[in-house]
């Protein structure tokens, strides 16, 4: 199959948690100039953190990480994150898992030059996928010494912890490997606002908002939390809770 013509490098990331099978990748990707290796990762995490920033073009993933497998890295990117992907896998059962909304090829073990482009070729050079857009984002949180895939929409509220997040999941509480303001960026566009410098609230969960003085407000979450949002804030929340009011009447 003949390469598609490109106006730039194909932005790679290799996630794999075997150093000899990233070095035997990251050969094969520099002997194809139309490929960029821009980030090696040992584990899922590491992935997700590179993906996140959304200058991926290609991943290159192993079905199974040290930490988690291949579909559940992908099942926690938002659709503007998840590049095309293919997955390296020695078991050819893995290839029956699809993850809806991600374009995923399948290399099988061992990984052979012929069979890597071919895998590629068609990685970068077939059509989005339009259901992309329909697959929910899902934000990692760990508890107990597990990790855990919880659905944006079931989340109530996050909070900030330092370089972490504490993300509260009903009576449940778990931590995030990230900042308040990274999450925001990725949130409030999902239906979260954020009403005071440390707390991220997700307004499908809120059943109510009181009124306190000098334009403080207090979002009360359907299981019982209340929020206090901070004065700084007053401004923005008023004109939200007001258009929100006046679009209601309309």
């Amino acid at each position: 199959m003949a390469l598609a013509v490109r106006s730039r490098q194909v932005r790679t990331v290799i996630a794999n948690g075997e150093s000899g099978m990233r070095s035997q990748l990251h050969r094969l990707c520099a002997n194809r100039p139309d490929l960029k290796v821009i980030a090696e990762a040992s584990n899922g995490l590491q992935a997700i953190d590179v993906l996140e920033e959304g200058a991926a073009d290609l991943l290159l993933v192993d079905s199974r990480l040290p930490d988690m497998s291949g579909s559940e890295l992908l099942r926690t990117l938002t659709p503007q994150a998840a590049p095309p992907t293919i997955m390296v896998t020695s078991t050819r059962e893995v290839a029956t898992a699809q993850v809806p909304g991600i374009r995923v090829s399948y290399l099988y073990k061992p990984v052979e030059p012929p069979l890597f482009n071919a895998a590629v070729d068609e990685a970068i050079t077939s059509p989005a996928n339009p259901a992309a857009d329909l697959w929910p984002p899902q934000i990692i949180g760990e508890r107990s010494s597990r990790i855990y895939f919880l659905d944006v929409h079931d989340v109530e509220y996050l909070a900030s912890a330092g370089n972490y997040v504490t993300t509260y999941r009903g009576g449940d509480q778990f931590l995030t490997r990230a900042t308040l303001k990274s999450m925001s960026e990725q949130l409030i566009p999902l239906g979260f606002i954020q009403i005071a410098r440390s707390l991220l609230v997700n307004l499908r969960q809120v059943a109510h908002v009181e009124r306190r003085d000098r334009g403080v407000y207090c979002f009360v979450t359907r299981t019982g939390h209340r929020l206090v949002s901070s004065r700084e804030r007053s401004g923005d929340l008023r004109e939200l809770l007001l258009g929100a009011m006046s679009s209601h009447r309309s």
